[in-house]
């Protein structure tokens, strides 16, 4: 038995099915993704047509590799659970054999031997099948970075027409980096010795080495079989690499630390403080309703224009957008399935069920024959309840639409449960597909529009080829101004220019005058776009709209806000002596308190303008502040806990009135270094790290104002670094520091330089 299982032959998960090659290859890889030709420029260079449709089919031939990767290694998950059953099988026929052979000792040493091979060979199919699930994890990652869900397209056994589009995208932008990178080797001069060649070899690829240090052809051999590739695309893939890696060194050389300033930095980052934060937030400041007036903030957009919202390239544009959806064809298609189903359910309605299994499209109930249960009002989609409380037991409804396609239902059973009216039904459920007809009428007309528009037909013209014409407000060129709110055409615009998708929507801004017609963009729902530029100005200013209101009020809001925050505890410290605002924080809050705690019975209907939580309870645990417990007085400072939140009230008792009070919080910050941007609560305020650092040990600091609030520090504790242990790992640390910084210096100035390209994009204007 256990050689039977061994012979099962063995699914390499790295191999592709040749029937998926010789089938596919017929066909054609761009004929399947169903993409046409590109052409377009880089800075000003012609697109090699050839060169890019190459790097597309490649691109689109690894997906293909991936997809048929992770069916092989379940495919093998599957072998080897059966596998299992088998083994287990036997082990318990052999365990239950090895109780009845008495006293046979030949015959149980036969049978332990036994039993232990079977375990063995258990363990080590556990073994494939966690390296095997390690596998197909990874190659799912990888899926994910093309945008392509694999669980989708196991259920639609296919890719998607918007995962097509996301992967043909990701293609034109890696294409487009690559040619940068080209460019900018050629621009720098940078060239490759044999010398340099075969020294990477022999650090990057050490495995093609033997342990006398000879090269080993059957591993390279091996090797290429494996990553499927030639010796001469191995190495200018390797030439390739070490002129990027020359390239990066080059372009950061100048920004790298020194060893001093890295020694300086560890002493930086290893130098901790913990300390208590006392937090009197601005934005919990417990004040009357504040009022800000469209005056004011008309004010403020004045004052601020040229420092905040000053657009040093902007434009106004138009967008003539051609939908790609389903037509009223492609849902005659799946009405007319829908309608011959029908037929064979009234000429016999017992196959309701089999039909279901056969032909419906609902991936939850099709393989259950259509059945969904019992479900009360409400419980679908309204179309759908609608037809199913109205239809009689036993009947079949016409075809009727709904969001996920067409539909035809009929209803098993009907009762009343808790005087609420429950059906029990099944369904057909038909998809409507947008057919390669629509799709192919939609970008013809796109086509049409782009090779006749001008400044003075452009709104009609998209009217008549059902286009949709919509403009934005001023934005800026680059997108820098993009904030995911306000008008749709604005953030089309800001969205597409700052999209690595869209390199040639930025040129076309950029390069282009008032009433210039872009070319065919692909946005990013998949609609065919077209632009008009119809403003452009050099120096422009955000439109006062709605939104940016709002953003204004929100401002002058917090502002006043931290003003009257700021005169309170002004007031508060001034007249409070700082030793014993400092006692009553330390004593009471960040140490055990020494103070007698108060019991006050408050009323708080009694205490006019209280904004204090109101409780059923009317006792609390009061602390008197250090004066006012000094004199044995109930008025003064008092620190108030309700319902787990502390709060800090001046009270007035015979007026019976909370003067004011404020939500605080007494936070623990661990840990800091000097180099930390953050102190818990206080967000990006190096004054705070700085205020910590500068500060005597259990010492209460002076008040700090921020943007977010009011806070006081006490240091708790102060931690120097382990110079000697530093030592030991100080250069192979900074080694890695330095190949850190060098990968992100090269990634900044490679963005920028993206940024900077000129990119012509006719990837969609090729007209059949």
């Amino acid at each position: 038995m256990l050689d039977q299982i061994r012979k099962k032959q063995k699914i390499v998960i790295y191999v592709i099915a040749a029937v998926f090659v010789l089938g596919m290859a017929p066909l054609g890889l761009r004929e399947l993704f169903k993409s046409d030709p590109i052409s377009g420029k880089i800075n000003g260079n012609d697109i090699d047509l050839q060169d890019y449709n190459n790097t597309l089919q490649n691109s689109f031939y690894g997906v293909q590799m991936i997809l048929s990767n992770i069916s092989s290694g379940e495919s093998q998950l599957a072998m080897i659970q059966e596998d299992k059953r088998d083994i287990n099988t036997e082990l318990r026929k052999l365990k239950y054999e090895l109780k009845s052979v008495g006293t046979d000792s030949l015959k149980m040493e036969e049978l332990n031997d036994e039993i232990a091979e079977f375990e063995s060979s258990l363990t080590n199919k556990d073994d494939q099948k966690t390296q095997i699930e390690d596998q197909i994890k990874s190659l799912k990652e990888s899926l994910k970075t093309n945008n392509i869900d694999y669980n989708q397209y196991k259920q639609n056994n296919s890719i998607s027409d918007n995962e097509r589009l996301k992967l043909e995208d990701k293609n034109w932008a890696d294409y487009i980096g690559k040619q940068i990178i080209e460019e900018q080797i050629s621009h720098n001069h940078i060239k490759v010795s044999k010398k340099e060649y075969n020294k990477y070899i022999f650090d990057s690829y050490s495995f093609l080495y033997d342990e006398n240090g000879a090269f080993n052809q059957d591993m390279f051999s091996y090797y290429l079989k494996n990553s499927e590739m030639t010796p001469d695309q191995f190495k200018e893939s390797v030439y390739y690499q070490i002129r990027i890696e020359k390239l990066r060194d080059k372009v950061t050389a100048d920004s790298l630390m020194s060893a001093e300033e890295f020694d300086e930095d560890y002493v930086k980052r290893n130098t901790k403080r913990s300390a208590k934060v006392l937090a009197f937030p601005s934005y919990k400041f417990q004040v009357d309703s504040l009022a800000v007036t469209e005056k004011d903030i008309e004010n403020y957009y004045n004052e601020n224009k040229e420092k905040e919202y000053k657009l040093e390239a902007a434009v106004k544009v138009k967008l003539a957008t051609f939908e790609v959806k389903v037509s009223d064809e492609d849902k005659q298609v799946a009405i007319d399935e829908l309608t011959d189903i029908l037929d064979q359910v009234k000429a016999k309605p017992s196959d309701f069920s089999n039909l279901a299994k056969e032909f419906s499209q609902d991936p939850g109930s099709g393989s259950r024959g259509g059945d969904l249960g019992w479900f009360g009002h409400g419980r679908m989609v309204a179309q759908f309840d609608s037809v199913a409380f109205a239809l009689k037991k036993g009947e079949v409804s016409e075809p009727f639409e709904t969001s996920f396609g067409f539909h035809i239902l009929t209803v098993d059973d009907k009762k009343v449960e808790d005087g609420e009216e429950q059906v029990k039904a099944r369904h057909i459920l038909i998809k409507y597909e947008i057919s390669n007809e629509t799709k192919s009428n939609v970008k013809d007309a796109s086509q049409s529009f782009v090779a006749h528009a001008n400044h003075n037909n452009f709104d009609t013209l998209a009217e008549e080829l059902n286009g949709v014409v919509t403009e934005s407000p001023m934005v800026a060129i680059d997108g820098s101004d993009f904030q995911g709110n306000g008008k749709e055409a604005y953030n089309k615009v800001a969205f597409m220019a700052n999209s690595y998708f869209n390199y040639g929507f930025l040129t076309f801004l950029e390069n282009s005058h008032v009433n210039s017609v872009s070319n065919i963009f692909r946005s990013s729902d998949g609609n065919y776009t077209v632009a008009m530029i119809t403003e452009k100005a050099t120096d422009s200013y955000k439109e006062l709209n709605d939104d940016l209101k709002k953003s204004i009020r929100n401002k002058l809001e917090t502002e006043k806000k931290r003003e009257i925050a700021n005169s309170f505890l002004d007031n508060f410290y001034n007249n409070y002596a700082k030793t014993d605002y400092a006692a009553l924080i330390t004593d009471s809050l960040l140490a055990k308190s020494t103070l007698d705690t108060v019991r006050v019975k408050i009323n708080f209907t009694e205490i006019e303008n209280s904004s204090l939580p109101k409780e059923e309870k009317d006792t609390y645990m009061l602390r008197a502040d250090y004066k006012a417990a000094k004199k044995g007085t109930t008025n003064g400072l008092y620190l108030v806990k309700v319902s787990g939140t502390n709060y800090l009230v001046t009270l007035n008792k015979e007026d019976k009135k909370i003067v004011a009070n404020i939500k605080m919080a007494v936070n623990e910050a661990k840990n800091i270094s000097k180099v930390s941007k953050y102190l818990s609560p206080i967000s990006n305020s190096e004054a705070a790290v700085e205020l910590l650092f500068s500060s005597k040990l259990q010492t209460l600091t002076d008040i700090l104002t921020t943007d977010e609030g009011n806070f006081m520090i006490k240091v708790i504790s102060h931690e120097n670094p382990d110079m000697e242990k530093y030592s030991e790992t100080r250069n192979s640390e900074f080694e890695k520091k330095i190949e850190q910084d060098k990968n992100s210096e090269f990634n900044k100035w490679y963005g920028q330089k993206l940024k900077e390209a000129k990119v012509i994009d006719r990837r969609f204007m090729v007209i059949k």
